[in-house]
């Protein structure tokens, strides 16, 4: 374990923690998501953090961020999606967010429960971010409790001031002739046409990390072009071959 006694850092504008993961266990590198604490840093503006999320994101001060790069696995936010939300709703200078998102093999957690839809997180509203990032790892391979808790996650997001959109999905797939298919997980980041009312750049790139030229894989994706009603620029790219079909929302 590690941690750090007070600190008071005035100039500190950026910072990075990354907790490294044991992959027989899951110990690690920070166990109480307390170690920072006491840390004050008044004028830090840019945090990145990778499976730093237990028991909840309370770390410093840091509603002057400017910008923030996250990077978690479903396991991460199961065990503080709560306060991760109260924490992005307190952010009211943050104009940059990127988030990365994957699965996690469960370890001495079990899998995660399929029950997010029975309890709907409140609305975070992140009115002043900018340029928004999301990728998500492991595409048409996660469990059923992880695409319950990231539905339920992503709904309750919304960024009504964001100008800049870019979407990464990323899969494994296994066959050299198969495919892959954003499912309801992913496709909860576009609820209604007021999520995104300002994206006037969206773009979504759908990549297969293992192909190989000797590959024909393919991703099936319901693109809800409808739901920007302010885009002016578009680009789809993938390695892969891209299936539009017809958008239905909420799963209908």
């Amino acid at each position: 374990e590690i941690f750090f006694p007070r600190h008071d850092g005035p100039s500190l504008n950026s910072l990075c923690i990354r907790r490294i993961m044991e992959d027989s266990d899951d110990t690690s590198n920070f166990l109480t998501g307390l170690e920072f604490d006491d840390w004050s840093t008044p004028n830090l503006r840019h945090l990145k953090t990778e499976h730093y999320m237990y028991p909840g994101f309370r770390i410093f001060k840091i509603s002057n961020l400017q910008s923030l790069d996250v990077t978690l696995y479903t396991r991460d936010l199961l065990l503080g999606v709560i306060s991760f939300l109260e924490t992005l709703s307190s952010l009211t200078s943050l104009e940059d967010f990127r988030l990365t998102v994957g699965e996690y093999s469960y370890g001495a957690y079990g899998e995660i429960p399929v029950i997010w839809d029975r309890y709907p997180f409140e609305e975070t509203c992140l009115r002043t971010v900018r340029r928004l990032q999301i990728k998500i790892v492991g595409v048409g391979h996660w469990k059923k409790g992880s695409k319950s808790l990231m539905k339920a996650f992503f709904t309750s997001l919304s960024f009504p001031g964001t100008t800049d959109f870019y979407l990464n999905a990323i899969s494994h797939i296994e066959s050299d002739a198969g495919g892959a298919t954003l499912d309801e997980g992913v496709l909860s980041l576009f609820r209604n046409g007021t999520q995104y009312p300002c994206v006037e750049r969206f773009s979504l790139d759908a990549r297969d990390g293992n192909a190989h030229e000797d590959t024909n894989t393919w991703f099936t994706l319901a693109f809800p072009i409808g739901l920007f009603p302010n885009m002016k620029e578009l680009s789809l790219s993938s390695n892969a071959t891209l299936e539009i079909e017809e958008w239905k929302p909420d799963g209908d």
